[in-house]
């Protein structure tokens, strides 16, 4: 074995197990570090309104986590039900979509010498947190949307792919965290502590 060959093995072995922790980092999303709120609420009923696509060029539901069983993960863990009333906070999953956009690389020699990013991927998440009351009236409502983008280069694997909609699956849900904030103290801030 020849010093390049013996030097790229040991690159390899080095730099495949990174990109594996990577992926397998990425795969669940972590609410633990957001808000939680306390609600004076019996019951937490999470629904999803719209199915995610499941056709090219929508990807999302071949994230390690998709946005349907993402948003059970992310209610359960930011609202707790005290039981001090027979209210109802539902949390819907109004819109969750990872889509795929092939972008135009370069052919030819000039292509032959660089890797350029081939692909971008278009998240959005879009939800609504309300109170029911007993005879299914909404008390209070408020809505949030996030949205975030991301490229791969070409020659980018499976793992790298479900890598990144992991990754974006948590940014998302990251920036909705901030983003309703807002809106959840003005509009529900009585009802949740």
């Amino acid at each position: 074995m020849t010093r390049f060959a013996a030097l790229l093995t040991v690159v390899m072995a080095l730099a495949v197990p990174a990109r594996l922790a990577f992926a397998q980092e990425a795969a669940a999303p972590d609410f633990t570090t957001g808000p939680s709120y306390q609600a004076d609420v019996s019951a937490l009923d999470v629904r999803v309104e719209n199915a995610p696509p499941t056709e090219y060029p929508s990807v999302g539901h071949l994230a390690p986590m998709p946005y349907g069983q993402a948003i059970q993960a992310w209610a359960t863990a930011r609202f707790r039900p005290t039981g001090a009333s027979v209210n109802t906070l539902r949390v819907t999953l109004r819109e969750g979509a990872i889509v795929e956009q092939v972008l135009p690389i370069k052919r030819g020699i000039g292509g032959w010498f660089k890797k350029e990013q081939s692909v971008q991927y278009d998240a959005t998440l879009t939800i609504e947190v309300a109170l029911i009351d007993a005879n299914g009236t909404t008390l209070a409502a408020a809505q949030g949307t996030s949205k975030q983008s991301q490229t791969l280069l070409e020659g980018a694997t499976t793992a790298d792919k479900r890598a990144a909609w992991a990754a974006m699956v948590n940014g998302t849900f990251a920036a909705l965290d901030d983003g309703l904030a807002g809106p959840i103290r003005q509009n529900l801030g009585q009802y949740l502590r």
